[in-house]
Order: C-alpha cells, then structure tokens, then sequence
C-alpha cells in the first residue's frame, strides 16, 4: 500500500485541532513537543470523541491510502545520516508520495549508502555557509540551494495570498515567524524545518538584530533609540506568546505586567541562551524570540515615522507617559482593545469576562457564573483574575495613563461623555466596576457617588448663611478630613443631584436645612434681627427649609437653635454672631447673680431685676445676657426659665418660675410708693408700654393693684396704708344708691372730695371702685359703676345709643347726664372728644 499526504492541508488542519485542544483542554502545549503528548494529556472520554472533532477528520482525510504498496528496504544508518534523512525530506510537489520505490529516485544515485552520503555533504555545505547582510535584496543572496528554494516557494505562495508579505531584503525574511511560515498553504513541514534552520544559522552568528553600516532605509541601529518611554501593550500580539511570555516572567521571577514594562528584558532574548535553561523548549524558545522580533519591527517603524506611538497608533509600542488624549478617544481606544482581546480568548473565556463586567451581558456573579460553567466560586474567582490580567496587558491604555486623564472627569456627568462605552454595560455601577479594573482602582462608583451624611453642609450654611461661594464650601469639606471620599468635588454634585442645595454660578445655596438652621442662614445677613414672621416669609421664599415655617403663628421648632439663634426682644430674633461675645465675660455675669441672690436672700429672682440692678450687666443688651444665662447658666449652678415671659433664675432645677405680674407687684412693693406705666413697662422684657397697661388692666380687675393717678399704680395696701377703705366705701355705696344710674367715678371724686375735704383724683376713686366692686357686689361697665345691671358697655357705647355727632354739644350732654351719673365737666370734655373722634371716647 501505498500512501500519499497532502502536507500543507495537514499542517494546517493540525494546527487547528492542536489550538482546539489548547483551548478545550487548557494544557500549555509549549512543555508539550509532539501530538503524542497532547494526545496523552487527554482522558478516555475526550480521546473518544476526537472522532467528532472536525479538525482531526481534516487531518485523516489528507492521508490518502493508494491501491499499489510497496516492500520498505531496511537498511542499517548512522545516527547522523538518521537525523540527516529526517530532517532534509522533501516533496517536490504539493501532493506527493512520502514512501515510493527507491528505483524512482535520482539515476545518479545509485544505492541507498550513496544517497545518504551526498545528504551528508548537504548538510555540511548547508551548514557552513556566511551568512549574508541584512539588508541584501532577496534577489541577491548567496545561500545554499535548499535556502535558494525556500525563497523561491515562498515568493510563489507569495503570489496567491494577499496577507502574505515576504519582503525585499533578507532581513525580512528572516524578521518572519516559524508560525507565520507554519500556517501558510503549499508550505510543507520541510519547508518549515529548513526555515527553522536558517534562522538558527542567523542568530548563531549575530544576536538578532545586527546593527548595519548601511543605510538602506530598511535597516536601524535599536541603540540609538529612545526606548525609556516605551511600554510593549500585548493588543496587537497573537495569543500564543502570552504562555512563553508567562514562562519567561517566572523564569525572572516577576509578574507579566512587569516585564512587559521592563524593555531591556524583552530586547535581551537571546535564542542560544534561552535554550539552554531548564524547561525552555524549542518551541518556548521561538514564540519568544518571534515576539522580541515583533516588538523590534514596530519599533523600526516608529523610528522610522510610519507610526506615531504618542498617539497609540501602535497596538504593541505604548507611551509610559502620554499626551493630552480626549475622552473621545480613551473611549474609542477601550472599545476597540475590548473587542481584539474578547476576540483573542477562548469563547468560554470570553463569556465569563462578558458576564463578569456586565460587557453587553447582564451582569453576573461568581456563583452564577459558576452555576453557568460547572466550576467553584473560587476557581471561578481565579478565571475572572486570570482574564483581567491579561486584559490589562492586551489595553493600549495602561492604569496609569488612563487614571490621569479619567480622574478629572470622574464625576457622574462622565457616562454621558463616553456614552458608548457607557452603553455597553448592563448598569451604571457596573461600569464603573470595569473602570476599577483598567484603572486599577478600588470602589471608583463610590468615588463619584460617595456616601456621605446629606445634612453635611447644613451647620456651615446656619453659621454663614446663603449663598456660599463653592471653593469655600470646598475648603469646609476639606478641614472634616472625610474618610473614603477621594473627590469633593462628587460630594457637592451629589447634593446637588439629591436636591439638597442649588448651584447657581458657583454659588450655593441650601435646599432642604432643618427649620432652626434655615431661620440661622436668614439672619445671617439681618445685625438689627428680624421679627418671627419675617423670617418665615423669608426662609419659605428662598425655599431653605425642607419644611415650610409657619407664618400665622410662631413656629417655636424654627427657632429653639442656641448656637445660632437668640430671642433679642418681644418677637425679634437676631444671630448669635452679633453677640459681644468677646466683651461678655461668663464669670462676671455669673458673680453678679451671685451678689443678687445674696443680697435678696432669695431661690428665686426676675433676670431682668438683677440686670437693673447690676452696672456691669447694663454695659450689654439685655438679651444677650438673658442668652447666656440661659443657655450656661447650669455650668455655674442656675437654672433659667423663660416661660411666660417670666424669665426666672433658680438654684435649683425644676423650680417655679416668677410670672410678670409677680414681678411687677414685687417692684411695687420694693418701691414703697405709687410708680408710673413706663417704670412698670421696663421690668418687662418687651419693655412694651401696651405689654405693661394689659398687665395692669388684669392686675387692677383682680384686686392686686391700685391705680392711684392717671399713671401711677402701686398695691392697694400701699395705695391705700393711709386711707379708711371701708369708710369710703360706704361712702360710694350711698351715692351710687342716690343717684340710681350708672355712675362715672368723676360724681365720687366730687361729692366725697367735699364730703371728706381731700383732694383725690377720680383714678384714685376708680382704682378703690374696681378693686373693691366685686366684693360689694357692683356692677361695673369700664369707667361706670352701678348697683343694677348697666345695659351699655361704657361711656362712648351710651353716647353712640343716645346721641348723634352732628347735635348740638350742649343737647349731647344734656342726654348723656339724663341716662349716666357725670359731672357737667366730665360729660362736656368726653362729648367733646367722641365729636371729633368717637373711638376716644371712654
């Protein structure tokens, strides 16, 4: 039998199916130097189902078996003229016999002994020969015939393959790899051995490349090139080189990345010296020596100006330091090096890394994706590291470079910058999960949406009000010395995006403060303060408050902030940064209480009697010490209440507080006399002369005080020490009883007056009047007494029911005097006033 191989079908049919296995079984085929070996790594099942295997029926159907066989003569060789033999097999045709009958060789051979002579006087010519210069043009060589006819073939091959480029000169055939001669049709496996064989004859002579004199413009001397910006990126380097170049990082013991950083270490590769370490096999060594003369080639061109690495046009030369580049183009570089290098992987390879990022996947996680692929968490854990190892090396965009030009756009407007890229992720937190990976950073999502507290501006707006200027707010961010925020820039977009401030034109303002803080930002701006209900109108216009301020009432929530905010007067509210805090001395305030509780003997007192009576204190406003003592009072032993307007100070907590009206009685009382509204109207914190004359009005209805004249008032057993009360009342019992009508105290002032010879005033009678009528059981209407019913409310309500403003004055009075019991004198000067302005009249 006989049989017939077609050997550049087989080669390539082989080379597929040893890639397939590489790629399904995981084996690293460079420890690996026959088809046997791989063949042995596989186990039953998968060395059954090799039958199916589309490549190694390829491989069978290119062994033809021919009907006619022949008797093989044995014959006993040397070892050398073995190897000679084996290595110098030729077929003349691109279908050929391998077995034929030696009668059908060269006529002038005649015995087998000779033919295996003149193989080894080849050898030897082809083994000792000079070896050219680089740059001498194919056409010219001077080369032994079996290099001749290499030339030649590949030339023809040359012809019918468009991505096949062998060159001009020698150097160029030489810069080609084995694989690249390997994989090509009408190439077969002697073809190859003798390429292996010239190649190895260069490189023993000269450490490729060698540096020329001449100048041809295809040659170029590596040491006069500026490497030391040079990164070698794996993108445009074929797949098979990553394990010898894995090997050999190991072998010097560092990561891949490194020595793909480290460009003395790939130019140093040296074929006779890695041949001679451990473990390094033929085929290690010529996917290492194929790559260094890949990295060399696009070096040349560089230096020659055909490409621009600065500008990552090279997909193997990178810069260590680059240029200026746009987010437009890291965008279009990512997603090209993204496509070459899924496309470079095994499809189960490819898929976890699709999952794994979310890379137009739904994102997945370990254990789904292990669920997927039938492995554990943790080898799948192991996988996913492998691939993003490897994809850095394959990115012409190196960490580094890309976290340069990346950061200062990490904000959350980059997605719609890079819009594409964006798009390709099944979320946004997946994307940014990605950019950890190429940028070899940790929690970068975080980093544009930190997480932070929201309220994290709201005091410095309260102490500075609104708008703030957005490098100050910067600089405040930056004294907190947040943990884990890296931008705070993100940390001001964030509030923003959350609603809680409004940026307009670098300036800031707060959207959503507490009531208390957003009434502090208001009066800010306000030295004089503001009444409550300006503020809310105010705080609810600007939109401060996450909720709206009562503006019908006051809203006490919007305003209890100590640190920000004091009561300044009756309704009026001021920022504590007006306070004389630096002229307020705490320990002198608190000594002059001290002296007062001495000096009256007291638990209890009024702040505002021991401020009258303090000429330290009075140097202040008095709601500022009022401020202080309430909200300090306890770090020196007082407690302060201000209920009510009472505005206590006590020595021990909880006790009752002393009311207004307490205070007024208790001056009336340490006065020894009648004092006037106004004196009264200073004791109270409003100072408020309306304040004082509704105090007394209730006071002088409840019987605790006397109105001795027009403005004075004192307690009625101050008042009346002196006086026969009863006597007097009596007295008005008689003449309300004479006169029948209601009375005005003016007909008491006049007839007892006479009756007594005394010179009182009608307030002196009112004040007796209404302090003892309901003891006496009178009625009273305002100003007029009477023992029946009084059907008018006072004075003006009878004018209004009886009178008219046009009539006569005289016929007014002459009514008035008929239904009410006056003094002529009296009645003229009240008709006189309700004429031109009835409201006054009394």
């Amino acid at each position: 039998m006989r049989i017939e191989l077609n050997e550049s079908r087989i080669v390539a049919a082989l080379a597929k199916l040893i890639g397939e296995l590489e790629s399904q079984y995981h084996f690293n085929y460079s420890n690996l130097k026959s088809l046997w070996e791989i063949i042995e790594t596989l186990d039953s099942d998968s060395f059954c189902q090799l039958h199916k295997n589309v490549y190694f029926a390829d491989f069978l159907r290119e062994i033809k078996l021919l009907d006619n066989s022949v008797q093989l003569q044995s014959n006993t060789l040397e070892t050398e003229q073995r190897d000679v033999l084996s290595s110098n097999l030729e077929t003349p045709s691109e279908s050929s016999s391998l077995y034929e009958d030696f009668d059908q060789s060269n006529t002038d051979i005649k015995t087998e002994e000779d033919k295996l002579a003149k193989k080894v006087e080849e050898k030897k010519i082809n083994e000792d020969f000079d070896v050219p210069n680089l740059s001498t043009p194919l056409d010219e060589v001077n080369l032994p015939a079996k290099y001749l006819k290499l030339i030649k073939r590949l030339r023809n091959v040359g012809f019918n393959n468009s991505s096949f480029n062998l060159g001009d000169t020698f150097g160029d055939l030489i810069d080609l790899s084995v694989s690249e001669i390997a994989s090509l049709n009408g190439v077969g496996a002697s073809y190859v051995d003798t390429f292996k064989m010239l190649k190895s004859r260069v490189l023993s002579k000269a450490n490729f490349p060698i540096n020329q004199t001449s100048n041809t413009k295809n040659e170029f001397d590596i040491s006069k090139i500026d490497t030391s910006n040079f990164l070698v990126c794996l993108a445009g380097v074929e797949f098979r080189f990553i394990k010898p170049l894995e090997k050999y990082a190991r072998y010097m013991d560092m990561e891949l990345s490194k020595l793909m950083s480290n460009f003395d270490l790939i130019l140093a590769l040296d074929a006779s010296k890695l041949i001679k370490l451990r473990g390094f096999g033929q085929g290690v060594v010529d996917a290492l020596v194929d790559f260094k003369k890949i990295v060399l080639k696009e070096i040349q061109k560089i230096s020659m100006g055909t490409k621009n690495y600065l500008s990552f046009e090279s997909d193997i030369i990178v810069p260590r330091l680059a240029n200026e580049i746009s987010l437009g183009e890291i965008e279009k570089l990512l997603l090209d090096d993204i496509d070459k290098y899924l496309d470079k992987l095994a499809e189960g390879d490819a898929e976890i890394a699709q999952l794994r990022w979310g890379f137009v996947e739904e994102k997945a996680t370990f254990e789904e994706v292990g669920e997927m692929f039938d492995v554990t968490r943790q080898r799948m854990q192991q996988k996913e590291k492998k691939i993003n190892d490897q994809l850095l090396l394959n990115l012409r965009l190196k960490p580094e470079t890309l976290w340069k030009f990346l950061q200062p756009q990490m904000q959350p407007f980059l997605k719609d910058k890079v819009k594409n890229l964006y798009e390709c992720f099944s979320s946004e937190k997946a994307f940014y999960e990605f950019l950890d990976i190429v940028c070899e950073k940790d929690n970068l999502y975080e980093y544009v949406y930190p997480e932070f507290d929201k309220n994290i501006l709201n005091s410095y707006f309260a102490e500075n009000g609104a708008p703030v200027h957005l490098d100050d707010a910067i600089t405040v961010l930056e004294d907190l010395d947040l943990e884990g925020i890296q931008n705070l820039h993100n940390i001001i977009l964030s509030l923003k995006n959350q609603g809680v401030i409004l940026i307009d034109d670098d300036q800031l303002s707060p959207r959503l403060l507490g009531k208390s803080e957003a009434v502090a930002c208001v009066l800010f701006d306000h030295q004089k303060g503001l009444p409550w209900q300006d503020i809310a109108k105010l705080v609810n216009f600007n939109g401060y408050s996450r909720s709206e301020i009562y503006e019908d009432r006051l809203d006490s929530e919007a305003f209890k902030h100590k640190d920000y905010i004091y009561l300044a007067g009756k309704g009026l509210y001021k920022h504590t940064r007006f306070i004389n805090a630096e002229l307020i001395h705490l320990d002198n305030v608190f000594a002059e209480l001290d002296k007062y509780f001495d000096a009256t003997s007291r638990d209890v007192v009024h702040l505002n009697q021991c401020y009258h009576s303090s000429d330290y204190l009075k140097q202040f406003d008095y709601y500022e010490i009022r401020h202080f003592v309430k909200h300090f009072g306890e770090d020196f032993g007082y407690f302060f209440v201000g209920r009510s307007q009472s505005d206590s100070v006590g020595k021990e907590k909880g006790f009752k507080n002393i009311t207004q009206r307490e205070v007024i009685l208790e001056a009336m009382q340490n006065a020894g006399k009648p004092i006037t509204k106004p004196e009264i109207a200073t004791l109270l914190k409003s100072k408020s002369l309306a304040h004082a004359a509704f105090y007394l009005d209730k006071m002088v209805e409840e019987g605790r005080v006397a109105q001795v004249e027009r403005q004075l008032y004192s307690t009625p057993q101050l008042a009346y020490r002196d006086i026969n009360v009863p006597a007097y009342l009596d007295l008005m019992q008689e003449i309300l009883m004479k006169y029948g009508l209601p009375l005005d105290t003016s007909i008491f002032q006049k007839e007892i007056n006479n009756k007594l010879s005394v010179s009182y005033s009608k307030y002196f009678y009112l004040g007796i009047a209404r302090c003892y009528a309901s003891q006496r059981g009178w009625h009273r209407a305002h100003g007029l007494f009477s023992l029946m019913p009084i059907k008018f409310k006072n004075i003006r309500d009878a004018l209004s029911t009886f009178c008219s403003r046009d009539m006569p004055r005289d016929e007014a009075v002459s009514l008035l005097r008929k239904h009410i019991a006056i003094t002529k004198e009296n009645a003229n000067k009240i008709v006189q006033s309700w004429k031109h302005d009835p409201s006054n009249c009394k």
